[in-house]
């Protein structure tokens, strides 16, 4: 994923995330510059969410997002894999 921008990274939240679920109150990321730009703040603040960068050089914390972004990927893919979804 190391060609895509933070205008890639708002439209595929808007698409994936905000049209299924709302905006969410926090957004937690690692300080990847895609979402510590100047595209992707304004976006988030349009949803009216907050965000949180884990600090730099702190594997603790990383791991932690890390394993709470699997945990997400994990569960949004067997929402969206569910046969008789009604929405």
């Amino acid at each position: 994923m190391s060609s895509t921008t933070a205008q890639d990274v708002a439209e595929a939240y808007e698409e994936q995330v905000f049209r299924r679920f709302g905006a969410s109150s926090m957004i937690r990321h690692d300080q990847d510059p895609r979402f510590m730009s100047e595209v992707f703040t304004r976006f988030r603040e349009m949803l009216g969410s907050k965000q949180r960068a884990t600090v730099a050089y702190r594997p603790q914390a990383n791991g932690k997002q890390e394993r709470s972004v699997q945990t997400v990927i994990r569960s949004v893919k067997a929402y969206i894999a569910e046969a008789d979804q009604s929405d």
